[in-house]
Order: structure tokens, then sequence, then C-alpha cells
């Protein structure tokens, strides 16, 4: 329903957010194209944990984590060397590339 008056139309919009923002709010619902913000408690055998950082690079950075965990394989280092400071070992980052392929 168009208004004459700018300002009546404004506040007509602005009362229709905050009706739709707060049945969003108490239905507790997330914006289709938004994930929510949740940190994963995904505790490995090596006593690292699975990170968003870490399932970012899986999708985003995939190539050059297969050549980083091929190059640390060969030389037998995959135990040694963690992704990130407390994160999983290669090993299982190795297993999480081949599981997630």
């Amino acid at each position: 329903m168009p208004y004459k008056d700018l300002e009546k139309q404004k506040e007509y919009n602005r009362e229709r957010m905050r009706v739709a923002r707060g049945v969003a709010q108490e239905q507790g619902s997330t914006a289709p194209n938004m994930l929510p913000d949740v940190q994963p408690s995904i505790v490995l055998p090596s006593g690292g944990k699975i990170t968003p950082e870490l399932l970012n690079a899986l999708v985003d950075k995939r190539h050059k984590l297969l050549l980083i965990y091929e190059s640390l394989k060969s030389r037998h280092l995959t135990e040694q060397v963690r992704y990130g400071v407390s994160g999983p070992t290669f090993t299982e980052v190795g297993e999480l590339l081949e599981v997630t392929t």
C-alpha cells in the first residue's frame, strides 16, 4: 500500500522489519545462505581437534593440502607434523582428505 507521506512509509517499513526480525529470532532460524557459527568438538585420536579452519582448508585448499601430505608421507613425517598449533597430525588430515573425496 503506497503512502503519500514518505515518513509514514519509512515508519511502516521499519515496523515490518522489526516484526520480521523478531519472528526470526524467536524461531532461532538463520538466513538460508548463512551457516550458524558452530565450533565442532570432534577430538581425533592424536588429541588434535577438527577446527573450522581445517574444514575450510579441506574445501578451499584441497590441492595444496594433498601436496603437503604427500611430501610429508614420502619423508615419513606425517605423525610428527600437525596442522596448526594443536591440530590433527597430517596422518589424520590425509585420512580426512581421502574420506571427503
